[in-house]
C-alpha cells in the first residue's frame, strides 16, 4: 500500500513538475477524494471531474472560431492571428473548471480538460495541420509562484492527442503583467505589448504555430504572442483557447 501510494504521488506530481510542492496535497487528496470543480460533488475519477459534469462537456456542441481580426474590433493595428478556435463557450461550470485548474493545485486537471479540447479541434485543425504547439507563457515569477503553468499543462493534452510537437521553451514572457480580469481592452492590450519573446527562431521560421491558452476574451495577450512570432518567421499563427466569454464583450470594445 505504501510504496503503491508514494508512486501514484510521485507520477500526479510530475503533471505539475514540482513533486515535492504538491505531495502534500495530492497525499490529501488520494485520503479524501477532491470534490469536483465542475457541481462540487465528491469525484472519483482521475481527472478530478465527477460523471455528471464530464458528459455535459463532452456533449455540448458550442465551439467557435473567428477568422476576421474584427471579431476583435478592439486590437489596434495589425491582427496576427490567423483564426481563434474557442472549444467552449464560457459557462459558469468551465469557469469553476478553469479556476480550479489555475489556484487549486490540479494540473491533472488542465491536461485531461486538454485531452477532451482536442477531440473538437480535430475538426477544424483538419485542413491546416499545424507544426507546433505553443503554450502562452507565464512570467517565472507567476511560474514559481501557481507552481505551473496552466496554458502548458492544457497544451500537453492537446498535443498527445493531435500527435503534434509542443515546446514551451520557444516563448518566453519578458516581463510580468498585471491580472487582466478588471481590465479594459484598451488597458489590456497595453498590459500586454511588447512582454513575449521568441527564443527559438529556427522552431518557428516557415511553420504554422498553434497558440494554447486556458481562456480567450480580448484576444490581447494571444495577439500579442502571435505578433512575436510572425516577427519570428512563423508562416501563419493560430490561436485555442477552453473557452470565450459571450457576455459583456461590448465592454472589450
Amino acid at each position: 500500500m505504501g510504496q503503491r501510494l508514494v508512486s501514484l504521488i510521485t507520477r500526479e506530481a510530475s503533471y505539475a513538475g514540482k513533486p515535492l510542492l504538491y505531495a502534500g496535497t495530492l497525499l490529501l487528496n488520494y485520503l479524501y477524494p477532491p470534490y469536483c470543480p465542475g457541481c462540487g460533488l465528491p469525484a472519483a475519477a482521475a481527472a478530478g471531474l465527477c460523471r455528471r459534469c464530464r458528459l455535459l462537456l463532452a456533449s455540448d456542441p458550442d465551439m467557435r472560431r473567428w477568422s476576421e481580426g474584427s471579431d476583435f474590433s478592439y486590437c489596434a493595428g495589425k491582427f496576427y492571428l490567423s483564426q481563434v478556435i474557442a472549444c467552449w463557450d464560457y459557462s459558469p461550470l468551465l469557469g469553476r473548471i478553469i479556476q480550479a485548474i489555475k489556484y487549486s493545485g490540479r494540473p491533472r486537471l488542465g491536461v485531461w480538460m486538454g485531452e477532451l479540447a482536442a477531440d473538437r479541434l480535430r475538426a477544424c485543425l483538419l485542413r491546416e495541420r499545424c507544426d507546433l504547439i505553443v503554450p502562452v507563457p507565464l512570467h517565472a515569477l507567476r511560474r514559481r509562484e501557481r507552481g505551473y503553468n496552466q496554458s502548458r499543462m492544457i497544451a500537453r493534452g492537446i498535443a498527445s492527442r493531435l500527435t503534434i510537437p509542443v515546446s514551451s521553451s520557444v516563448l518566453k514572457r519578458v516581463r510580468p503583467t498585471v491580472t487582466q480580469t478588471s481590465l479594459s481592452g484598451e488597458e489590456r492590450q497595453v498590459n500586454t505589448a511588447g512582454v513575449f519573446q521568441v527564443r527559438n527562431r529556427d522552431a518557428v521560421r516557415g511553420s504554422h504555430v498553434l497558440i494554447i491558452d486556458d481562456v480567450v476574451t480580448t484576444g490581447a495577450t494571444m495577439n500579442s504572442a502571435a505578433e512575436a512570432l510572425v516577427a519570428a518567421g512563423a508562416g501563419r499563427v493560430s490561436g485555442a483557447a477552453l473557452a470565450r466569454p459571450v457576455l459583456g464583450l461590448h465592454a472589450f470594445r
